[in-house]
């Protein structure tokens, strides 16, 4: 699996080639690429990013994260016989969705709490 490398860590390497016009050597070369932490992919937690109901609709009756720009966040779906967001708690309450996303993967077995 792929490995992922520290921002930070890849920050200090550029700045220091910015203010030093480069490298004084093959040895300050080694320094600062021995730095580099990496972590395995699976480590890292996806970012969630809300979708403007403007750019994209989730799937028909797909529950995600809904955000009602008077009620805040919350599950629901997309009933595209109505063209309407739905709430989950309340199918029949009147959603006025901007933004959505997918809802995260559930735990699986052996997953830390």
């Amino acid at each position: 699996m792929a490995d992922y490398i520290r921002r930070d860590i890849v920050l200090k390497i550029i700045n220091t080639v910015n203010d030093t016009g480069g490298f004084a050597g093959y040895a300050d070369y080694c320094v600062l690429f021995d730095e580099i932490d990496t972590m395995p992919a699976s480590d890292v937690q996806p970012v969630n990013q809300w979708i403007s109901v403007d750019d994209k609709l989730p799937a028909t009756r797909k529950t995600v994260l809904i955000y009602d720009e008077y009620e805040g966040v919350s599950a629901g779906y997309y009933d595209s016989d109505y063209a309407k967001f739905r709430s989950i708690d309340d199918v029949y309450r009147s959603c006025n969705v901007t933004h959505w996303q997918p809802l995260p993967e559930p735990p699986k077995d052996g997953d830390p709490e």
